[in-house]
């Protein structure tokens, strides 16, 4: 049989050095993976570099990813590529990824820019449509700022 396995957590990066993760060990898959690989089947194996890993093995085939969007891109190829008798999806997906990350100040400073473009907002429904319009726009500013250790920061999650 040809089984596809994933396993560990995805990490998602909020800037250079910081990101979001989960601590999922990965050890669920890595039985399944073993107990296949022990009974003569071919294992494709995606995991992060954190979790652990089956015993190398002429059957194993092991991709490493880190966010959820490279397993996507993973498991697209894989299914382009290949046909699978099994998959086992142990793997823990994070929930959140970041659009973009700015300051603090610079996120305010973009905000209220925006919310002066929309002219009259003195009734709740049309603040709350300029709020979550301006929200949406700032989130799909592209990130360009790097960590700064002065100023906290704000980060657009979808």
């Amino acid at each position: 049989m040809n089984i596809l396995i994933t396993a560990g957590g995805t990490s998602e990066k909020i800037d250079t050095v910081r990101s979001i993760t989960n601590h999922s060990t990965g050890r669920l898959g890595k039985i399944i993976a073993e107990t296949f690989l022990a009974r003569g089947h071919r294992v494709t194996y995606v995991t992060t570099p954190q979790a652990v890993q089956p015993a190398t093995d002429q059957n194993l085939t092991l991709i490493k990813i880190e966010t959820t969007k490279e397993l996507e891109t993973a498991l697209l190829d894989q299914f382009k590529h290949q046909q699978f008798d099994s998959i086992i999806h142990s793997m823990a997906v994070s929930d959140f990824t970041t659009e973009t990350t700015l300051s603090e100040d610079r996120f305010i400073e973009k905000l209220a820019t925006n919310l002066l473009n929309h002219g009259d907002l003195s009734d709740l429904n049309t603040l709350t449509e300029a709020l979550h319009l301006s929200l949406d726009e700032i989130g799909q500013t592209i990130q360009q700022e790097k960590k700064s250790h002065l100023e906290p920061i704000v980060s657009c999650f979808f």
